[in-house]
Order: C-alpha cells, then structure tokens, then sequence
C-alpha cells in the first residue's frame, strides 16, 4: 500500500509510506508495520508568460527566481493563454492587460466560465485603480505594475506558496 503526500515547492518533498506484509500481534488483532522515508523530487512548475511585447516577456523571464523550477510557455495574445491554460501548459498565469486579438480582461472573463487550476497574476502598465479592482473581481490572484519589480515578483510568489 502506497501513500504520497507531495508539497509544491521548487524541489518538491514527496513522503511515500509503505506497509509491508508484515503482521505484528499486539494481543488486540493484527498491526501493521509502517516505514516511512522521504525523497526529493525536482518537478517544474508550468508557466505561461503572457504579453504581447517580446521585450516585456524576457523581463518577466528573466526575474523568475530559478528556485521557482519554471517550464515556460510564452503567449503573445489572450488566446494562445488561454490555449495554454486549457492544453495544461500553465499552472502559473503571468498576463499583461493591453494586448491585440483578446486582451487580458478577455481572459479573466473566459477562464472564468470554465473551470482551472491557474494562478493569475496580472503585470500590466496600466495601474487605475479601476483596472485593479476589476482584474481581482475577474479571479486574478495579483496586481503588479509595470516595470516588474524583481523583489516584488519573489515576495509575491512567496505569498502564493509558489517559493
């Protein structure tokens, strides 16, 4: 009989417990021997890196912190993001607002008809508080502005649990 508990972290703890065909009388019925041990597993986390500017994508890239263990998908329009989503490429959701074809709002609203288990943050220039306030009611997890801040991003991602 196999158990697995796994934590999402960048190297992920998997706790396996095995109990052996062994009986043990303890004078009531039958115990069961159980050994425990843990082992490192390094699984990366999926990410989509979505924007339309090439330039903003490699910023993005480029500050994910390496312990993330990220597998990047980029997307340069709403609907390649939402094609990743929906293909399993994004456990992790990084949209820009302003975007040709569909943009981040768009997005918001598609993913939520359906459903997913994708972590939104939104990184756009375009800070109104009106804009804010309604990517969070569209299901974003969080707002951060343009130029990203590399300090930002980590303490974000620390927030999530993503770190």
């Amino acid at each position: 009989m196999h158990f697995l508990e796994q934590n999402r972290k960048a190297a992920h703890a998997v706790t396996v417990f095995i109990a052996p065909r062994m009986e043990i009388p303890n004078g009531y019925g039958i115990e069961f021997a159980i050994k425990k041990f843990s082992l490192e597993v390094s699984m990366a986390i999926l990410v989509t890196i979505t924007d339309d500017s090439m330039l903003s994508r490699k910023n993005i890239r480029k500050a994910l912190p390496p312990e993330l263990g990220a597998e990047i998908t980029e997307a340069c329009n709403g609907q390649e993001a939402l094609a990743a989503v929906y293909g399993g490429k994004a456990e992790l959701l990084f949209l820009d607002l302003q975007m040709p074809i569909m943009d981040g709002f768009e997005v918001l609203a598609e993913l939520q008809k359906r459903e997913h288990n994708t972590v939104v943050i939104v990184i756009s220039a375009d800070i109104q508080p009106k804009a804010v306030e309604r990517v969070l009611a569209l299901g974003a997890l969080r707002f951060l502005q343009k130029p990203l801040n590399q300090q930002q991003l980590h303490q974000v991602l620390l927030e999530v649990g993503l770190l």
